[in-house]
C-alpha cells in the first residue's frame, strides 16, 4: 500500500511539487485491486505508524512515509535488476521482488544493489529511486 501511494505520487505530481490528490480506502482499493477492508487497515496501520496523514478527505504521505516507500521501492526495483542479471526472464522479476522486498535489511539491499551494478533503471525501465 505505502508503495501504491509513492507510486502515485510520483506520476501525479508536478515535477516541482509533492503533492497529489490524497486517497481514501476506496481509491487506495481500487489502486491496488484489493478489498475495501484490506486497503481501510493498511490506512489505519500507516497512519498509526506517522507514514500517511489525513488530507482533504484522504490519506496522503507524511515525510517519513516517502522514505519508507522509496526505500521500498529502491529494495524492490534493485533486486529486479539483480534478477535480471542472473538471467531471469523480465516477467517473472517483478513477482519475486514483490515477495522479498519487505525482508531485505538494509545492508542485504546494498549487497544486492552492488551486485546488480548499482543500476539507475530496473528491468522495466524506471528508474530506480536512491534515498
Amino acid at each position: 500500500m505505502l508503495q501504491a501511494l509513492w507510486r502515485l505520487q510520483q506520476e501525479n505530481a508536478p515535477a516541482h511539487s509533492a503533492a497529489t490528490k490524497p486517497l481514501d480506502a476506496i481509491g487506495l482499493a481500487a489502486l491496488t485491486r484489493t478489498e475495501i477492508g484490506v486497503a481501510r487497515r493498511a490506512l489505519e496501520e500507516l497512519h498509526r505508524a506517522r507514514l500517511v496523514q489525513n488530507s482533504d478527505g484522504g490519506f496522503a504521505l507524511t515525510a517519513a512515509g516517502r522514505q519508507s516507500a522509496q526505500e521500498l521501492v529502491h529494495r524492490h526495483r534493485a533486486y529486479e535488476s539483480y534478477l535480471e542479471s542472473l538471467g531471469y526472464p523480465e516477467d517473472h522479476v517483478h513477482a519475486a521482488a514483490d515477495r522479498v522486498e519487505h525482508f531485505l535489511s538494509p545492508q542485504l539491499a546494498e549487497a544486492v544493489d552492488a551486485a546488480a551494478g548499482n543500476p539507475t533503471v530496473d528491468p522495466h525501465g524506471k528508474p530506480i529511486p536512491h534515498p
